[in-house]
């Protein structure tokens, strides 16, 4: 039997996924800018107490926004990783899933609010940036660190290899999402995950 303080933190998260579902909807249809949080609590019902309460501030629940909308590298990491596929089709996948997310139109559009609000709180941005790569990151080494290629080749640590496998895959998509700019796509991702491994010296 739910006790009260379990209703209450229920009505809570419903509350926090409503606010979160008004804002999205309000930023990508009116900006950041014009959104008032009044009309967020408007569209979502509750309170600007709540609202506060759980995000503190508007840059606050515009980093919500994108965290819930984007599909986070360490969620693409996690559950590719746990379909125990040969290694060059587990990180071809994952890079596949990255191109994805990257190329995603509603997540594109809110990354781009978020790095505009960097001119005026930088912290935002690399908060969001620093400790979203930090975790995806970090999973992935762990992914690595469990591969018997990886222990077998011996050349790098799992922490080199993520940052190198980033830095290969992740580079060109995540500068095409924040500046718009068409790259050239003639070394597609399965080739940069070959070239990877090779270099590697991880070639299956």
């Amino acid at each position: 039997m739910w006790s009260e303080q379990d209703c209450a933190d229920a009505r809570l998260v419903r509350r926090r996924t409503a606010f979160i579902e008004a804002a999205r909807e309000a930023f990508l249809n009116e900006g950041f800018e014009r959104t008032t949080l009044a009309q967020v609590v408007e569209r979502a019902g509750g309170s600007l107490a709540t609202l506060y309460k759980l995000f503190r501030s508007k840059e606050g629940l515009l980093t919500a926004v994108v965290e819930e909308t984007t599909v986070s590298g360490e969620e693409i990491v996690r559950d590719v990783g746990a379909k125990g596929l040969p290694l060059l089709d587990s990180l071809t996948l994952m890079a596949k899933r990255f191109q994805q997310a990257f190329g995603e139109t509603s997540s594109v559009a809110l990354f781009r609010i978020l790095i505009a609000r960097s001119m005026d709180n930088d912290d935002v941005v690399r908060e969001f940036c620093e400790e979203g790569m930090e975790r995806a990151q970090a999973e992935l080494a762990a992914f690595f660190a469990g591969r018997r290629e990886v222990i077998a080749a011996g050349a790098n640590s799992p922490e080199e290899l993520a940052a190198l496998f980033f830095a290969l895959i992740c580079h060109d998509h995540l500068l095409q999402t924040i500046s718009g700019v068409t790259l050239d796509d003639s070394v597609d991702v399965s080739m940069r995950v070959r070239f990877f491994l090779r270099g590697a010296a991880l070639a299956v």
